[in-house]
């Protein structure tokens, strides 16, 4: 997905040797939901759930997609600045509507993509 839509995003994590198993490892296998408050984690979960199959998968276009929401930031990064920002992302302070349009994206992500 971020190859498709911002592959200079790419690009630069590449030259950074940013390797997206490691850095993303821990969200995916907490499906996300360690990184953001309660609230918003119950709003997610319920997405989850309203998935009837392959929450896992969609859990991966989320993840896209926040990633995407912070290209411009992580563009002007070098490697250890992108490692302890995405260790500390401000999504703990998201609100209901920043998760929502987060979703949303990866919505869309996903339906373009599976074609």
């Amino acid at each position: 997905v971020i190859k498709r839509v911002d592959p200079e995003l790419l690009a630069h994590f590449s030259s950074e040797n940013i390797d997206f198993y490691h850095m993303y490892f821990k969200w995916v296998t907490c499906l996300l939901l360690r990184q953001f408050s309660m609230k918003t984690c119950l709003r997610l979960f319920d997405t989850y759930l309203a998935i009837e199959n392959n929450y896992f998968g969609f859990c991966l276009y989320i993840l896209a997609a926040i990633i995407l929401k912070y290209s411009k930031k992580f563009k002007k990064m070098g490697f250890e600045e992108m490692m302890i920002f995405q260790q500390n992302m401000p999504t703990k302070e998201w609100s209901e509507e920043d998760l929502a349009t987060v979703i949303a994206e990866a919505y869309v992500y996903q339906s373009y993509f599976l074609k």
